[in-house]
């Protein structure tokens, strides 16, 4: 997980996403479901990304967890689909994010922040082997790279706490589920 900032406003990069079969879903099923897979996962999660299909699980290295949006689901919201982009987010060349989205939602490996160009270049070679792409953009430069990002991504999903715990608090579920289905 690593927080972008693009023209003055921050952004989650580096979310584990997962379509939910099924159409629309309910914010208490969606929520469900999140902490469902994060209990199988070796790397657990304290933060999620609720949408409309799918839901984006991260590690918030922080107790508190930020309201922040998904840069992955603000670039699909931008009316970016079927796209695979490769953009380097320092001007050292340390810092590199691809996102992935196809059929309208973001893949499960599309949404990784990479210190490294060649491993980012390894996913998308994985990525290109299963998936078809209308868009395929890699932004070499970080100037070219924010340039992009700041005329195409609006704030999208805000970041939620996966478990009332995870903020500290002592609620119910009920109050957990209160998430905007967008």
């Amino acid at each position: 997980m690593q927080i972008i900032a693009i023209d003055k406003k921050r952004y989650v990069a580096g979310a584990h996403w997962q379509t939910v079969d099924g159409g629309k879903n309910k914010p208490k099923q969606m929520l469900a479901q999140a902490r469902k897979l994060n209990s199988m996962l070796d790397s657990r999660c304290n933060a999620v990304f609720l949408g409309r299909r799918q839901y984006g699980l991260v590690k918030v290295p922080t107790k508190s967890i930020p309201a922040l949006p998904s840069l992955a689901s603000s670039i699909r919201e931008s009316g970016i689909d079927d796209a695979l982009l490769k953009f380097c987010l320092s001007e050292e060349g340390n810092l590199w994010y691809v996102v992935a989205v196809s059929g309208n939602n973001i893949l499960p490996d599309g949404d990784s922040i990479f210190k490294d160009e060649a491993e980012a270049d390894e996913l998308i070679g994985e990525i290109t082997s299963s998936y078809e792409f209308d868009l395929v953009e890699n932004y070499q430069d970080a100037v070219a790279s924010f340039e992009f990002l700041e005329k195409n991504v609006t704030p999208h999903l805000k970041l939620k706490a996966l478990n009332a715990t995870a903020l500290g608090l002592q609620v119910g579920l009920a109050s957990a589920v209160l998430v905007l289905i967008v």
